[in-house]
């Protein structure tokens, strides 16, 4: 965890300010810089989950700038959540982003608009957490990003 944090705190000493606008831009080619940590989530899928029923999958791609370390994930509304969860229980008197709220009926979600909105909504909110010092080094953090 040492070596990942000094890895860290070196590339947000000397990165570049952080692209805005990331979510506005065209599908799939979304990113923006975070510190010295590059995070998009360019893409969703459907996927078929364990009991055959689509699933909304998002693709996370994570850049180590100072190590060139590159990383890729995917991840479900319900491992948004149980990541965010496991985040508050580490340290509950630091307040976290909110998530997208959950649709009442499952197949509003997997519409291409709300699944879009959520892809816009879950990059802006990885982005905000890899800024929050109380987070961006956990264990549970990076190995949902896919760095460790």
């Amino acid at each position: 965890r040492d070596a990942w944090m000094h890895a860290l705190a070196a590339a947000l000493a000397v990165a570049p300010e952080p692209v805005s606008g990331g979510a506005a831009m065209h599908r799939g080619m979304s990113s923006a810089q975070t510190g010295g940590l590059i995070i998009s989530v360019p893409t969703v899928s459907l996927e078929k989950d364990a009991s055959v029923a689509d699933v909304a999958k998002f693709h996370i791609q994570c850049l180590l700038a100072s190590t060139g370390a590159t990383t890729s994930a995917l991840r479900s509304f319900d491992d948004f959540l149980t990541c965010r969860t496991q985040l508050q229980a580490i340290k509950p008197g630091v307040r976290l982003p909110e998530l997208p709220r959950r649709r009442l009926f499952h197949a509003m979600t997997l519409t291409q608009s709300v699944m879009e909105e959520r892809r816009e909504h879950f990059e802006t909110y990885l982005h905000q957490i890899a800024l929050m010092p109380a987070f961006s080094g956990e264990r549970i953090f990076r190995q949902f990003v896919g760095l460790s």
